[in-house]
């Protein structure tokens, strides 16, 4: 059995054709993705690295539904210019909710990036200390002799040449 090389990939949504179908469905689109944004947001501020990696496939198929029926009311504009207002009033207090969670949860992102790069540097300076300590002789990390090391065998041929 041989495998491809592409990962399967669901299929991206397609909206009903009835207007006020396709406008729920788009509610229920936004919601998902809004669910998904918080548990994301949710694990960055618990600091749950692995409930955030286990999300991230959710979160990118749900932001490819998003973006596939968002494309598809733009391209119907004009069909559901009629649709009933208090649905469209309904989606956008959605939109709007979803928005402000995507701010939180970029800040979230940021603040993780930020203790990741301190947490690398602290790695990356706790190598560096270790290697130094565990040096085996008086040479630096460019190849010459640490001016300690040649103060001492300098110090020790003195003393035993006199």
């Amino acid at each position: 059995m041989t495998h491809s090389a592409h990962q399967y990939e669901p299929d991206i949504i397609i909206l009903p054709s009835n207007p006020k179908k396709a406008l729920e469905s788009m509610g229920e689109i936004i919601d998902h993705l809004h669910y998904v944004y918080s548990v994301e947001t949710e694990a960055l501020e618990n600091a749950d690295a692995k409930t955030f990696m286990a999300l991230q496939d959710t979160k990118i198929l749900a932001a490819r539904n998003y973006q596939a029926a968002i494309e598809q009311l733009l391209n119907r504009k004009e069909e559901l210019s009629n649709t009933d207002v208090s649905l469209k009033d309904i989606l956008s207090v959605k939109q709007k909710s979803f928005s402000e969670l995507s701010r939180r949860n970029l800040e979230a992102l940021a603040r993780m990036q930020k203790s990741m790069e301190r947490f690398g540097n602290t790695l990356r300076n706790a190598v560096v200390d270790a290697a130094k300590k565990q040096r085996p002789s008086g040479y630096t990390s460019i190849g010459t002799m640490s001016i300690d090391e040649a103060k001492r065998i300098t110090t020790g041929s003195i003393s035993q040449t006199a």
